[in-house]
């Protein structure tokens, strides 16, 4: 297996992804986003200036999230409301994305076990606001790091899938996919969430 960086295992993820959404005529209602900030908290602050309360939205970049084409299930973002402190919005950010399912991706030389806890707390956070949303985690490869089963077990139980060999076996990556199409059907027949 080549040495993946962060950006090409990402890169990677979502060209094989992307192929299976149009292969399984997914596309027509999901797409993928890479690096996308998706909404993570809100915190209710108080500004001595204006002397009022305001919603303050937190957010946290995603590698790789499913998301649903029409716009219209998007969250629109109100800029005259006066409750709303508006230095989180990014250029151009007009609605709040809906995630219908995240994966976050590591390569193992930049995977330690304190990330590990950091990034299933984000989980755990993120599926609060979005309690639909399957959160998977995906290691390129688990020989380096060499996780262990007790250790993905304490530290990962917020994540709805874990795959530690994602480029090591096409089996791996089937698994996955076949997972992540079972949660994109649940969500269209039993749901309704896109059609």
């Amino acid at each position: 297996m080549v040495n993946f960086t962060e950006d090409r295992f990402s890169q990677y993820v979502y060209n094989f992804f992307s192929e299976k959404l149009k292969s399984n005529n997914l596309d027509e209602y999901i797409e993928i986003k890479s690096k996308i900030n998706i909404l993570r908290d809100i915190t209710i602050g108080y500004e001595e200036k204006k002397t009022a309360f305001k919603l303050y939205f937190g957010f946290q970049e995603q590698d790789i999230v499913f998301c649903p084409k029409d716009y219209k299930k998007f969250i629109p973002i109100l800029k005259d409301n006066p409750f709303f402190a508006y230095h989180w919005l990014q250029s151009g950010m007009d609605s709040i994305i809906v995630p219908l399912l995240i994966c976050e991706l590591k390569v193992p030389e930049s995977m330690n076990t304190h990330q590990f806890i950091t990034y299933s707390k984000i989980c755990e956070q993120i599926k609060e606001v979005f309690p639909y949303c399957d959160y998977y985690f995906l290691l390129t490869s688990n020989k380096k790091r060499n996780l262990m089963p007790e250790t993905v077990l304490r530290q990962g139980k917020s994540f709805d899938r874990i795959f530690l060999n994602f480029l090591e076996s096409e089996d791996e990556k089937e698994k996955c996919w076949k997972s992540i199409y079972d949660h994109l059907m649940y969500l269209k027949t039993e749901l309704h969430i896109f059609d």
